[in-house]
């Protein structure tokens, strides 16, 4: 086990803590939404981290490459549903959920889409897309932004919705012609 996967699998254990913080607080509890903030950014530097000490070292593996996405998807889906789940924004913020079915549906889909291409091909060799890595971003920016009660969550939310989706249009459009070399 290197010591990129090891940053890695990091990652899991801080989104659970995350998780169950948010699932667990007062919502009006402001040291329990800071110690969220502080896990989430940990856990999200963390992707950075493990990529460059991957670099670094150079002790690329298999496995990192399987596990990297698998703990961003983990951080950022578990957030989502977190955030929609107790509704810790105020009511009439009801983005969060709209968001957390477009980034479900996108997850399960390129996992599918993933498992369906190996089933066929009986290889698989997925790269981020730009719009991919665009969407991660805008995802964990606008975690970040609720963390921090920005005031125009509404706008910033149903905009990651519309770019989730796109993503995952652009995921399919690349399987599909994954399939056909």
């Amino acid at each position: 086990m290197t010591a990129a996967n090891l940053i890695t699998l990091s990652r899991f254990i801080l989104a659970l803590f995350f998780v169950v913080l948010i699932l667990l607080a007062d919502p009006v509890n402001e040291s329990i939404r800071l110690i969220c903030l502080g896990l989430f950014l940990a856990a999200s530097l963390t992707d950075a981290l493990d990529g460059f000490v991957a670099r670094k070292t150079g002790a690329k593996t298999m496995l990192g490459t399987i596990l990297d996405p698998i703990a961003d998807k983990i951080l950022l889906l578990s957030a989502f549903l977190a955030f929609a789940f107790v509704d810790t924004l105020p009511l009439y913020l009801r983005a969060p959920k709209i968001v957390a079915i477009a980034v479900l549906c996108r997850d399960m889909l390129i996992i599918g889409g993933c498992i369906f291409i190996y089933r066929i091909n009986k290889k698989i060799h997925i790269t981020p897309s730009p719009i991919g890595k665009i969407t991660t971003f805008l995802q964990t920016t606008v975690i970040l932004l609720m963390l921090l009660k920005f005031s125009q969550m509404n706008t910033l939310l149903y905009c990651v919705a519309v770019v989730t989706v796109i993503s995952g249009i652009d995921y399919v459009y690349r399987g599909v012609n994954l399939l056909k070399t």
